[in-house]
């Protein structure tokens, strides 16, 4: 794995390409890349169940109540006809912590999410982590599933068959029902239990694990460019959040500011 530093969309895009003929010419059939855009380079590859709360309890010690949660007060939303990789995405969409990490298919994509400062990240270097999935693996659907529904297990240190620790990275699809997710092109990967003291846990994945193709940096003081260039190739929150129209308005009231 490598680490480059780029300053501009025009050095990504070259280097996005030229890593993307590399994998092709390699001979290995199915290979393809996937993006994920961090505004903070410091942060962990977790996904947000795998956190913790301001009181530094482990999140994921509430995933059963706050999904069972969302189920009661809004069970036509969360049906009960979903699959449970179905649930979890649209769980994730609608803004509970899941053990679902969002990566997308579109190399720009990532990179405005590596750019789209919010109060936590305003001055600190942002990042790219561009990963090398096999499209070509058949899906262990029955491991999926069960990972997905092991929210359901009472007890937190109980392991069962699929929760032995791997260092494979899980890579899954799920069906779409949404306009943001396919605008997005959005993809998952899917974090299995750990044990930590004989405690349920989510372990980050190393940046320097072998799936990981390059880390692409961006520093500071190039992301207010970065996004400008994004947005003259279509590429904005009014595009990535067609469908919330808080975020359209406040990208409309933000462009006429910066007039």
């Amino acid at each position: 794995m490598k680490s480059v530093t780029i300053n501009s969309v025009a050095e990504y895009v070259s280097l996005v390409c030229e890593e993307n003929r590399a994998i092709k010419e390699s001979g290995e059939k199915g290979l393809s890349l996937l993006f994920r855009g961090q505004a903070c380079s410091d942060n962990e590859l977790i996904p947000s169940i795998g956190r913790k709360t301001p009181t530094g309890k482990a999140l994921i010690e509430e995933e059963r109540n706050m999904i069972e949660m969302a189920k009661y007060k809004l069970p036509t939303v969360f049906s009960r006809d979903l699959t449970p990789i179905e649930l979890l995405a649209l769980l994730q969409h609608h803004g509970i912590p899941t053990r679902l990490l969002d990566v997308s298919e579109n190399a720009l994509v990532g990179l405005y999410f590596a750019c789209h400062d919010d109060k936590m990240s305003v001055g600190k270097d942002a990042e790219v982590i561009v990963f090398k999935t096999n499209d070509s693996d058949v899906a262990n659907y029955p491991k999926v599933n069960a990972i997905c529904e092991s929210y359901k297990n009472t007890d937190n240190t109980k392991e069962d068959a699929y929760s032995k620790e791997s260092d494979d990275i899980l890579f899954v699809y799920a069906p779409s029902y949404s306009l943001r997710q396919n605008i997005q092109r959005g993809r998952y990967i899917l974090f299995e239990d750990s044990y930590e003291d004989g405690r349920r846990r989510i372990k980050p994945i190393p940046k320097d694990h072998g799936s990981i193709a390059l880390r692409i940096m961006v520093p500071a003081d190039a992301k207010k460019q970065i996004r400008k260039d994004l947005r003259l190739l279509g590429v904005s929150k009014e595009l990535l959040f067609l469908d919330n129209a808080d975020m359209v308005c406040r990208e409309i009231a933000e462009r006429f500011s910066e007039r």
